[in-house]
């Protein structure tokens, strides 16, 4: 129930997040590894977590069959609002 089942660094090289077998994801500072959140959303394992490429959004995709999509701690560059 502890496992992990996906790990993705933001481009910027400023967050790690984690995917887990414990339906959750994890942010941790790169750096220092430093835990910063843990995000609640999915009901099933987190299978995959990947950061956009200019660092703003976060995708996370659970064998829920749901994907969660999550803003977190913007960087400077900005690159829209999807939709």
């Amino acid at each position: 129930s502890g496992g992990i089942a996906s790990v993705c660094v933001r481009p910027d090289h400023r967050l790690l997040a984690a995917g887990g077998w414990d339906h959750r994801v994890r942010i941790w500072q790169w750096r220092n590894l430093k835990p910063l959140a843990i995000l609640r959303h999915h009901t099933g394992t987190v299978n995959s977590v990947h950061f956009s490429p200019c660092s703003r959004w976060l995708a996370s995709a659970s064998s829920d069959r749901t994907i969660a999509l999550w803003l977190l701690y913007p960087p400077q560059a900005d690159c829209g609002t999807p939709g």
